[in-house]
């Protein structure tokens, strides 16, 4: 069998460009994703495959190597279960207009499950905004805010509650966030602030923290070792991103964000369901998925 063709890394983005998160990173310059998003353009679009192809053409190899089905089966999902998770799942990531971000989901999850086919498993969509300054803070600092498919279920709540749907009747946005951006913020339940938009506006948005949260499980493949999500900073190409400040995905699409908004999705495919007879195929779906 033919081994897969292994993508270049890509680079490190500047706060507000998509960075795809694991091991290998791809930007997808032509194929699927640049062809249906044209609006978006192909500098916009990432998708981190490259170490999940490999891993799934290998295990074809494993695959085709023993006599035995249930032998291969049991192989097949060892080598997925013991891979880290950015090299045994898929993330796509797309700056996208607000405008766009219905489509553009569900041209994703569309394609994310043609190249999966019957292995398809999980999908959890996230998003974050612009870019905003609030005080104290130098200005390659850098708070965003965001949302994240599933969170309650993943996150457990140590003060306070969710984020409501809509803003305040003031205008004042209540957020939850992690314990971790927390203490990286110097925030606590009941705090108020105000954050300005990094833009030509520089729009002030009032924001109060109603909720407080830790994940349940650091390890859980949803929380894709990010360090934002799991420590409330990340510092790439000497700006530092705090946060991520919590909202409901209509805000993060709407009023918190003026030209891009970051788009993921992240998917955990069925090991279960990768077998000797399909192996080969969803190899070759996640090659031309990345393409």
């Amino acid at each position: 069998m033919t081994s897969p063709e292994v993508p270049e890394a890509g680079g490190t983005e500047a706060p507000g460009e998509p960075v795809a998160r694991g091991n290998r990173n791809e930007r997808s310059r032509s194929g699927w994703l640049g062809l249906v998003l044209g609006r978006i353009g192909d500098d916009r679009i990432l998708v981190a495959a490259a170490w999940l192809t490999i891993l799934i053409a290998t295990t074809a190899m494993i695959a085709s190597a023993m006599r035995s089905d249930a032998v291969a089966r049991s192989a097949i999902l060892q080598v997925l279960q013991d891979a880290p998770i950015g090299e045994a799942a898929l993330e796509v990531a797309v700056s996208a207009h607000p405008e766009d971000a219905d489509q553009t989901d569900a041209i994703v999850r569309q394609e994310l499950a043609r190249a999966l086919g019957s292995a398809r498993g999980t999908t959890w969509a996230s998003g974050r905004s612009d870019g905003y300054r609030f005080g104290g803070r130098g200005d390659r600092d850098v708070l965003v805010f965001g949302f994240a498919e599933q969170l309650v279920d993943h996150g457990r709540l140590v003060a306070g509650d969710w984020p409501p749907s809509q803003a305040e009747a003031d205008g004042t946005i209540v957020v939850a966030l992690s314990s971790a951006a927390a203490s990286q913020l110097g925030l606590q339940l009941g705090s108020q602030l105000t954050v300005e938009g990094r833009g030509v506006d520089g729009v002030a948005v009032p924001i109060r923290v109603g909720g407080i949260y830790e994940p349940i499980d650091p390890l859980d493949p949803y929380w894709w070792s990010d360090p934002l999500a799991l420590e409330g900073r990340v510092t790439e190409r000497g700006f530092t991103t705090l946060g991520p400040l919590m909202v409901d995905r209509s805000l993060v699409l709407g009023r918190l964000t003026d030209l891009w908004s970051e788009l993921r999705w992240r998917t955990l495919p069925d090991g279960a369901s990768i077998d000797p007879g399909n192996v080969g195929s969803v190899a070759g779906g996640l090659r031309n998925l990345a393409k």
